[in-house]
C-alpha cells in the first residue's frame, strides 16, 4: 500500500507523461477513485447552449393547412410565407408543391422549375409535379418539354383532365391544329360532363375563331397526384401566349 508520500511522489511523475492531473487515494484500489480534470472539449461542451428541437411534423402540417387557407382567401404573399415554414419543418413534397405553384401563380416560372424538376427526378410518376412542371414550360413557350411534361402527366394519371385540356391549348397555339383536335376530341371523350368540352372543340376545329384557348392554372395544393381544379374553379388562367 502506497503511503502519502509516496502517492504524492507517483502523481507528479506519471501527470507529465499522460498530461492530466491524475488523484491517487492512498489506500485504496477502486478505479472509482481515480479522477481525472475534464478535457477543455468537454468543458466547452458543457457552457454551449442547447440544440434546437427538431421540427415537428405536425408544425408541416399546420403551416399547410394555413398556406392553403391564405391562398384561398387571396393572400398568395402570406400563403408562400407559411409554405415556406411547411418547407422548414420537413412538410416534403406536398410542400414543396404548393410553394412551386405559388410561384407559378406569381408568374416566376424560373423559381418554379428548379424544386419541380428535383420532384421528376425523385418520382417520375408523380402527375401533379409533372403537371406543374409542364405549365412552366408551356409559359415559358417551351413547346417540346410542355409537350412531353403533359404527356407524361398522362401516362401517370390519364385522368388528369387538365393536362389534356392544356395539350390541345398548346398544340393550337404552336400551329399543331390536327394534334390540337385529337386531343380536344380525347377530353371531351375522357370527361363529357366537363363544360369546357364543347368550347375547346369549338376553338380548335374553328382554328381559333373564338380566340385562343387558355391555360388551366396549376395543380391546386391537395396532396393526392390524382386532384385537378373543378372545371368552374375561380381562377384567372394566363395566356399561353404571353408567358
Amino acid at each position: 500500500m502506497l503511503c502519502s508520500t509516496h502517492a504524492t511522489r507517483l502523481a507528479s511523475l506519471l501527470a507529465p507523461l499522460l498530461g492530466t492531473a491524475l488523484i491517487v487515494a492512498c489506500g485504496s484500489n477502486d478505479p472509482s477513485s481515480v479522477a481525472t480534470a475534464p478535457s477543455a472539449v468537454e468543458a466547452a461542451e458543457a457552457e454551449a447552449e442547447p440544440s434546437p428541437a427538431p421540427p415537428v411534423a405536425g408544425d408541416a402540417a399546420m403551416h399547410m393547412q394555413r398556406s392553403l387557407e391564405l391562398e384561398q382567401q387571396g393572400d398568395l404573399a402570406g400563403s408562400e410565407v407559411e409554405a415556406k415554414a411547411a418547407i422548414d419543418a420537413g412538410g416534403g413534397r406536398d410542400a414543396i408543391l404548393q410553394q412551386a405553384k405559388l410561384a407559378i401563380l406569381g408568374q416566376r416560372y424560373d423559381e418554379a422549375a428548379t424544386p419541380l424538376g428535383t420532384l421528376a427526378l425523385a418520382d417520375p410518376n408523380d402527375a401533379a409535379v409533372q403537371y406543374d412542371l409542364a405549365l412552366v414550360r408551356h409559359h415559358q413557350g417551351d413547346y417540346n418539354r410542355a409537350r412531353n411534361g403533359y404527356l407524361a402527366t398522362l401516362r401517370a394519371d390519364p385522368q388528369y383532365a387538365d393536362a389534356r385540356y392544356n395539350l390541345a391549348v398548346l398544340c393550337l397555339a404552336h400551329g399543331f391544329a390536327e394534334e390540337a383536335r385529337h386531343h380536344a376530341a380525347k377530353f371531351r371523350a375522357s370527361f363529357p360532363q366537363d363544360p369546357r368540352g364543347p368550347e375547346l372543340e369549338l376553338r380548335v376545329g374553328g382554328a381559333g375563331a373564338a380566340g385562343p384557348a387558355e391555360v388551366v392554372p396549376a395543380a391546386p395544393g391537395a396532396p393526392t397526384p390524382s386532384d385537378s381544379p373543378q372545371p368552374d374553379a375561380p381562377t384567372k388562367p394566363t395566356k399561353p401566349t404571353k408567358p
